[in-house]
């Protein structure tokens, strides 16, 4: 194989090989022929895939799969992120841009899904994922809210109630697919981890992790079969390849890879211009996108799309996050001429949680009735009493801002991040009339350079129990 990658690197270059195996790889998993195959039955790859592979067996370059299961046939087929021809402008290797073309392929119809972190300890060559019960059970809850709200669109199943349509729905074999789908994805990363150069050299240094991000989507399966009461199930696997060492997990000298961001508060101030936002953000918009009025406690995958006009607003290269609100005083507008400063809540960010730590040792997170409920906010919920602290679930209002120690975020896959601003948005704007933003607390100087464990930010003692409950996750070897 090696004596032919130098021929194979030309005929890449002169795009005959690409261009031919395409066409070829385009016929084969083109919806009116596609075939499903058993792994093990057929192993479909291209002289363009093999020369990626043989790339990045020596190097951290990243690494993604595509693996689906059909209902119909009972098989399994996965695409190659790297060479799909058929994902048009979105990048396949992108968990976020791979759910927006599911739903483009699917009509736009939303799908439920999940991202589970998943960590492979090179020394002891096994998989710990984790919460893999609580994100089953989420995306089980996820898929039901879908559902019933698609029948109320679509007046399908109409004359039976909600727990009537769920039962109808074939859950268990989704959760089949769903485990197979896992275990071929987690296999296939642990043979490219095997190969890889730099990660065995690394893994001579001591105890160290390659962590995954797996995500799992549920869709209707309305394009495969025109019926809606089976359930579509696809997963996806992305890691960076990087290598991150693992230091006496649980003592003090567990430290938080994650460096401090800024976040942005996502609303627009009442004196902001209407006309700047259709102008420079092609959009007549001015009610903001926001979760909490549509299905807050399910994560569905249109919300993958929605955040978009969001981050065009209020995210920057230096900017982490943005912070959902909403109007308190039961004004739910979020019109662009109704919002002041003095009514807003916080809820979440586009993709986390959020924590603020007050006074007394008091941890306070937003009602699960306006949020998301994430894992690692379940895991902070968990671990807060163990550190100390007391947990208030409650609102957040912008208000309160004089009285927050502490201010950090959750989400699966980086599990704490430390906030060190939060930024407002002003009514005036820059040089390319974009909004300008304005500091609007900061982490306090002592918080950020403390010694003793008593003392240390919230954030990083309960980084540390975090951490330490990690032991207690399911285990996957191969």
């Amino acid at each position: 194989m090696n004596k032919l990658l130098p021929f194979a690197k030309v005929l890449v270059t002169l795009k005959v090989v690409p261009l031919l195996f395409t066409t070829l790889a385009f016929a084969f998993l083109s919806p009116s022929s596609l075939t499903y195959l058993e792994k093990s039955k057929l192993s479909f790859i291209s002289i363009s895939t093999i020369l990626h592979e043989s790339e990045s067996s020596s190097s951290c370059s990243s690494w993604s799969k595509i693996s689906e299961y059909d209902v119909n046939s009972g098989s399994f087929f996965f695409i190659d992120t790297h060479s799909s021809p058929s994902s048009n402008k979105y990048d396949l290797t992108s968990p976020r841009e791979w759910l927006e073309y599911c739903e483009k392929q699917n009509g736009m119809n939303s799908g439920a899904y999940t991202v589970i972190r998943c960590d492979f300890h090179l020394d002891e060559k096994c998989w710990r994922i984790w919460g893999k019960e609580f994100h089953l059970k989420r995306l089980q809850e996820s898929f039901r809210c879908l559902s019933i709200h698609q029948r109320e669109l679509t007046q399908q199943y109409q004359g039976i109630t909600d727990d009537e349509l769920v039962q109808k729905l074939p859950v268990r074999s989704a959760l089949d697919s769903n485990t197979k789908i896992m275990n071929l994805l987690l296999d296939e990363a642990e043979k490219t981890i095997d190969r890889n150069k730099i990660i065995l050299e690394e893994k001579e240094k001591g105890a160290a992790i390659v962590v995954m991000m797996l995500t799992l989507l549920w869709e209707p399966n309305h394009n495969l079969t025109g019926d809606s009461s089976k359930i579509r199930v696809r997963g996806h696997a992305f890691s960076t390849l990087k290598v991150s060492q693992v230091h006496d997990v649980g003592t003090t000298n567990t430290t938080n890879p994650n460096q401090p961001v800024q976040a942005v508060i996502g609303f627009l101030p009442s004196t902001t211009n209407s006309h700047i936002i259709a102008k420079n953000y092609n959009s007549s918009v001015v009610a903001l996108p926001n979760r909490y009025q549509n299905f807050p406690q399910a994560k569905l995958s249109c919300w993958c799309r929605r955040r978009r006009l969001l981050e065009e607003i209020f995210k920057r290269d230096d900017v982490g996050d943005v912070i959902l609100t909403k109007c308190s005083g039961g004004d739910n507008s979020q019109t662009s001429s109704s919002i002041s400063t003095e009514s807003v809540e916080l809820l979440e960010g586009l993709t986390s949680n959020i924590f603020f730590v007050y006074p007394g040792r008091i941890i306070r997170t937003p009602p699960s009735s306006d949020v998301l409920g994430g894992y690692a906010r379940q895991l902070i919920l968990d671990c807060a009493v163990k550190c100390g602290y007391q947990v208030e679930v409650k609102s957040i209002p912008l208000k309160d801002s004089l009285s927050w120690k502490d201010v950090f975020l959750t989400s699966s896959i980086r599990l704490i991040v430390p906030v060190r601003a939060i930024l407002l948005p002003s009514s005036s704007v820059d040089g390319n009339q974009h909004i300008q933003l304005k500091p609007f607390w900061e982490m306090m100087p002592d918080d950020k350079t403390n010694i003793h464990d008593n003392d240390a930010p919230a954030h990083d003692t309960l980084y540390k129990q975090v951490m330490k409950q990690n032991n207690d996750n399911y285990i996957h070897s191969s």
